[in-house]
């Protein structure tokens, strides 16, 4: 089982693209702890299951996520 702060596999075109177009570094994100939109500090530690893993996805925290998401 991975680590729960490893981002989760997209393919290296995947990651480029989301570095270039849309200013995105997820990896470096989650390494610092923060969000990857908002750039808010995350606590790993106190997300939801479903938070972590939409994270590890997106880099995102779960008040960006829910805007994105409509939750």
């Amino acid at each position: 089982m991975p680590d729960k702060l490893t981002p989760s596999y997209k393919s290296p075109a995947m990651d480029a693209f989301l570095k270039h177009k849309l200013g995105i570094d997820r990896h470096a994100a989650i390494a610092s702890l923060t969000c990857s939109s908002c750039e808010g500090t995350v606590d790993p530690d106190s997300l939801s299951e479903i938070d972590l893993r939409e994270y590890r996805i997106s880099g995102w925290c779960p008040t960006c996520a829910a805007k994105l998401f409509g939750g």
